[in-house]
């Protein structure tokens, strides 16, 4: 469905103002125009709130400058969301905000970096006195924090969606049925068959736990603590489908995919879900994050004690 959909749309309608709404949620779903996410930054990890992309009000217009790292799809995109410090004086996450701005200006310079699988989907920004009108701040100025949790919400659920989890385990099967191993379809081994049957219970599991979900929405009612959980869940699903995946192809699991015009991609593809995988575990929060959510806000557990000596 893309960024704006997943991310942006939903955010505008929750935090954004009239005009903001009519100007970019209808146009972004039909997708007629085309968003990238201003988060990460290099050296924040996963403390974003540590960001140092700063953005001043001169004249009626932010003026950008920084950095942004590892921007999904920034080199065809139109637009930016984006997290920047607009008081600097301020604590670290009072100082933030969160502004729109166009991605085809002077002052915007996108760079896409080359990943381990041939793939170019992750993009360096760079802005050098980029600008915005001051009217396309999203929320309060200072507090950009609080609308970026919208925004983290929506990514969670996204990226934890349990229909994805479904597709993929379809894949898996269909891998199995294809594939031959022990001289027979790699799904009449008892170790692959017993190991596919558990993880069908964690997907539909998932699924189910979905449509509950989507129930309480419909109701106006929080999910609670299993609202917390689809992204971690998910992962958790993806890493087992890559298990799978890599014992029923062994070697072949090694297999560089070839972009070559024109030919169909064959099991070599599976190398992406291995790297994905990886990547899935960081993308929209680490799982070890994840994991401090549910047990901080969905089951009430103190915070870690972190000794400084």
């Amino acid at each position: 469905p893309g960024i704006g959909n997943m991310m942006l749309a939903p955010t505008l309608v929750e935090c954004g103002s009239e005009w903001q709404k009519e100007k970019f949620v209808r146009d972004t779903v039909e997708g007629k125009i085309r968003w990238a996410q201003g988060y990460s930054e290099p050296g924040s990890g996963s403390d974003l709130a540590s960001l140092k992309t700063k953005a001043e009000l001169i004249d009626g217009e932010w003026i950008i400058n920084g950095q942004k790292i590892w921007t999904t799809m920034a080199h065809t995109a139109d637009y930016m969301f984006a997290l920047v410090r607009t008081e600097p004086d301020a604590g670290k996450h009072a100082g933030i905000s969160y502004l729109l701005l166009d991605l085809k200006q002077p002052g915007v310079t996108i760079r896409p970096i080359r990943q381990i699988d041939g793939n170019q989907e992750f993009c360096e920004v760079f802005f050098d006195n980029a600008k915005t009108p001051e009217s396309w701040i999203v929320g309060n100025r200072g507090e950009g924090w609080d609308v970026s949790k919208s925004t983290l919400k929506h990514e969670r659920n996204s990226v934890g969606s349990s229909s994805g989890s479904l597709g993929l385990y379809e894949k898996l099967v269909k891998l199995a049925k294809t594939t031959e191993k022990n001289g027979q379809p790699a799904i009449k081994d008892p170790v692959i068959r017993e190991r596919l049957v558990s993880l069908q219970g964690q997907v539909m599991s998932h699924v189910y736990s979905g449509y509950y979900q989507l129930t309480k929405d419909s109701q106006k009612e929080a999910p609670g603590i299993i609202g917390l959980m689809n992204k971690l869940i998910s992962t958790n699903i993806g890493h087992e489908v890559t298990a799978i995946a890599m014992d029923i192809l062994e070697g072949d699991m090694l297999k560089m995919p070839v972009f070559a015009k024109g030919q169909r991609p064959g099991n070599e593809r599976w190398i992406g879900q291995l790297m994905g995988s990886l990547g899935v575990s960081i993308a929209g929060g680490t799982s070890n994050i994840q994991r401090n959510i549910i047990a901080e806000r969905g089951l009430g557990l103190p915070r870690e004690q972190i000794d400084n000596e």
